[in-house]
């Protein structure tokens, strides 16, 4: 087999791309006949999405009449204890395929979700196991994602830029000649591997961006490193980012924008982060001083779900010498109690609204009062009116205000067009990364 001058020259130029053409102060420089394409090549996604249910084809209910929103520029946290169904809702809000029945409605920008073929090009996934060839260096693994995924009518010069350009967006453009390395010999930490993850689905442009516990299995310092790369993203880039993540620091929780709760597939929270706590507390949950918000929402879950194993807290922020319901709550004294007791009452009346239908739906002895009591608050909160407001609007052809109706699949297309790499060209481009592994992996054996 003869050389190939072309392919020769195409690598050499990959390489010298790679390195050269920075600017001074360590920004990437994007050439000018492209420059201005590759700026605006995002559409800005507002996701709502109204009464969302998943029953397995057994008849379990996993999702139950799930409701929220997600901004441009906002980070949503989806959090719960195991088996609350996070990872469920992600790949649902995702469009991934799942073998039960999903109901409810979902909308962009004000419109409804487009075709399957469009809707993925406008969103980008990040499982929570990395999927990365450990004999890649960093810049590879990103550059082969932008050349497979990215339109055939940008040219390669442009895909190179776009990698180097995404890469200094996730803070890894320092680290773009090393290697990736195998578990328990990386070169790279865990945060930053999970960071070149991201930047494989990030360097396509997608509007929004969906991650399943992105901080699993890093230390804190690493973690928080993370969602900050994803809240300075979000902010800076104008992206909607929505991911799950299961008790997080409190300095995490602090760059949340919106929090969606879960427990037992139930909503129990959905609003802005910063009125958690506040909500909480008028039903009588009050968060002990000093005690991360993110444990203490999580053990109220736990407990209303009456799994008191995991539980280390009641409901007024003491440890309780017993989690059984108190029976008395009703006959306390004082503002709280009567709260406490409208919301009981309430509960016992409506919780029927939970029983079994021919769909699958949960039944009263699967809801437990307490938890009941939590969903009725949630929907009552204001949050979550705003947010029925607003899709009650799209669903009678209105655009909910200070949100500007756009189709983002149509506008996605028109910025970026739609045709990926050639079957030929994919052909050539994996059939060399296989080859660069097999050598690589074959010489550090040696």
């Amino acid at each position: 087999m003869s050389w190939q001058p072309g392919v020769v020259t195409d690598k050499i130029v990959v390489w010298y791309l790679g390195r050269a053409h920075r600017h001074p102060d360590g920004m990437i420089k994007l050439p000018e006949d492209e420059a201005a394409k590759l700026m605006t090549d995002h559409v800005p996604a507002t996701l709502h999405f109204a009464n969302i249910s998943y029953a397995l084809p057994t008849g379990k209910q996993v999702l139950s009449h799930v409701t929220g929103t997600v901004r441009p520029g906002e980070l949503l946290a989806i959090m719960g204890a195991s088996g609350a169904g996070k990872s469920t809702l992600l790949d649902i809000l995702a469009r991934k395929a799942k073998t039960g029945i999903v109901s409810g409605d979902m909308y962009i920008n004000g419109r409804d979700i487009p075709d399957e073929s469009t809707f993925r090009r406008v969103v980008g996934y990040v499982d929570q196991e990395d999927t990365l060839l450990s004999t890649l260096t960093v810049y590879e693994a990103v550059l082969y994602s932008a050349l497979l995924r990215l339109p055939r009518e940008m040219s390669r010069q442009a895909k190179v830029f776009r990698t180097l350009e995404t890469m200094n967006e996730l803070g890894i453009l320092g680290i773009r000649d090393s290697r990736i390395g195998e578990s328990g010999k990386r070169s790279i930490s865990g945060g930053e591997k999970r960071r070149v993850s991201i930047a494989c689905e990030l360097v396509t442009g997608p509007s929004i961006l969906f991650l399943d516990e992105p901080t699993s299995g890093l230390d804190s310092y690493n973690a928080y490193n993370v969602i900050e790369s994803l809240k300075t993203l979000a902010k800076q880039y104008n992206r909607t980012v929505i991911f799950t993540i299961h008790q997080p620091q409190s300095n995490i929780v602090a760059l949340f924008d919106r929090l969606l709760l879960l427990a037992k597939g139930q909503l129990v929270y959905s609003g802005a982060t910063s009125r958690a706590q506040q909500h909480f507390e008028k039903i009588g949950h009050v968060c002990p001083p000093g005690y991360n918000i993110a444990d203490y929402l999580i053990d109220v879950t736990v407990e209303a779900a009456g799994d008191h194993r995991g539980s280390r807290i009641n409901g007024n922020g003491s440890v309780p010498a017993d989690t059984g319901v108190d029976e008395d709550e009703d006959e306390e004294e004082g503002p709280k109690a009567t709260v406490l007791g409208k919301i009981s009452r309430k509960a016992h009346q409506l919780l029927g609204a939970f029983s079994t239908d021919s769909s699958g739906a949960a039944t009263p002895d699967t809801i437990p009062e307490k938890l009941a009591s939590l969903v009725l608050s949630a929907r009552a909160s204001d949050d979550a009116k705003i947010v029925e407001a607003e899709i009650a609007r799209i669903q009678s052809g209105q655009t909910p205000g200070g949100m500007e109706a756009r189709d983002v699949g149509a506008e996605t297309e028109l910025l970026r067009g739609y045709k990926k790499a050639s079957l030929w060209t994919q052909f050539k481009l994996l059939s060399g990364r296989a080859f660069k592994n097999l050598y690589r992996q074959v010489g550090r054996e040696r």
